[in-house]
């Protein structure tokens, strides 16, 4: 498993959801294993990118112990692209993460680790969008 995610409170309260995202019929929506979480956050006044960082490591270490060795994460800032000059640097206040072959956790399963990554998401960071992509191969 990958390291580089992201997530605030309301994003994991997602990561249930995410592979029951699915049609009418409860068919799932795409393949598990095309099943991808994007999400871009703001960090908190007060928050890091090294608190942020450290939610995402105890994130994909509580899935790796859990026995989810298929999920793979990753993150990393936003840009801020001047279209005008065509030029970009890093924002120090966005953040993105990538959730690949996302599993759903049931309730059942988040336990005390769970709320522990999720309050270190939630003290450093705010989500701004979440998307559920189905990636083709």
């Amino acid at each position: 498993m990958r390291l580089s995610s992201c997530l605030p409170l309301a994003a994991l309260a997602c990561i249930a959801l995410a592979p029951a995202a699915r049609a009418a019929t409860d068919q799932p929506v795409c393949a598990a294993a095309d099943t991808v979480i994007y999400r871009v956050s703001e960090l908190k006044p007060g928050g890091s990118l090294a608190g942020f960082a450290k939610a995402v490591a105890d994130h994909i270490k509580w899935y790796a112990d859990h026995g989810y060795t298929a999920d793979v994460f990753s993150w990393g800032q936003v840009v801020d692209y001047d279209q005008a000059s065509h030029t970009g640097k890093l924002s120090p206040t966005r953040v993105f993460t990538l959730h690949q072959h996302a599993a759903g956790v049931p309730h059942a399963q988040q336990d005390a680790g769970w709320a522990a990554f999720v309050s270190e998401y939630d003290a450093n960071s705010n989500m701004v969008s979440m998307q559920l992509l189905c990636t083709a191969h």
